[in-house]
């Protein structure tokens, strides 16, 4: 079992706590059990099939589905993370801070913008933009805000981790909960729930109303029930 220690991981200020990690306990975190993926509902009609509103004009609109597979994507570091992306899923842009956002509203979309945002975690300087930018608009986020402003230090630049594998746990083009799996230096594998919802055209984190993740993340023995996926190889 790895060493005891505290593993803080810098994904934005709503994320420190949750990701604030003692113990590397090899018990399972019940709250990040990977679920069943959500079954498809029937397709909407053609007169129902949103129209894409992307910030950056992604076309791609779909309001049903998962992925059970490891996308083959395009892997970029960010921060001291290897983050991936798609031509036609996102993110489709970076801002001059070093923030990728505009995400496709597909499930790949969805996906890509999760992992996004737990590898922007790895850069400090990215803290604000991400927690300003893609969280949901709502007390969730005036919370985050509020927390980080008060902060002297957002978190540790030397600390290392990978993304590791994913489940989609829901899906339904208005929201999405993705749990990413991320490997940290000393070898523990971490698992957060990222709740995304669709808004101001790309896919943000909804954030509970105390600026913290809904689910905390926690410790997983192995990648079992998960899909694998990382960058590295």
């Amino acid at each position: 079992m790895p060493p005891t220690r505290t593993v803080l991981v810098t994904v934005s200020a709503a994320l420190v706590a949750a990701l604030t990690v003692s113990g590397c306990s090899s018990t399972p975190n019940q709250a990040t059990v990977p679920a069943t993926t959500t079954p498809a509902k029937e397709a909407p009609s053609a007169a129902e099939q949103p129209t894409s509103d992307s910030v950056c004009g992604l076309g791609d609109v779909q309001m049903t589905g998962g992925i059970t597979e490891a996308p083959e994507v395009t892997w970029e570091l960010v921060g001291t993370t290897l983050a991936p992306k798609d031509p036609a899923a996102g993110p489709g842009l970076q801002d001059d801070d070093g923030l990728r956002r505009c995400f496709a509203r597909t499930p790949l979309g969805a996906l890509l913008a999760a992992a996004n945002i737990m590898a922007s975690g790895s850069s400090p300087a990215l803290v604000t933009p991400l927690t300003d930018r893609l969280s949901a608009p709502g007390p969730g986020r005036d919370a985050a805000l509020a927390d980080l402003a008060g902060r002297v230090t957002v978190g540790d630049s030397t600390i290392r981790y990978e993304i590791a594998g994913f489940t989609m746990s829901a899906y339904d083009g208005r929201n999405a909960s993705v749990d990413v799996v991320i490997r940290a230096s000393n070898q523990a594998l971490l698992a957060q729930m990222i709740d995304l919802t669709w808004v101001e055209g790309d896919w943000k984190v909804a954030l509970a109303d105390d600026g913290q993740m809904r689910t905390p993340m926690g410790a997983v023995q192995s990648l079992a029930g998960y899909t694998a996926w990382d960058g590295a190889q």
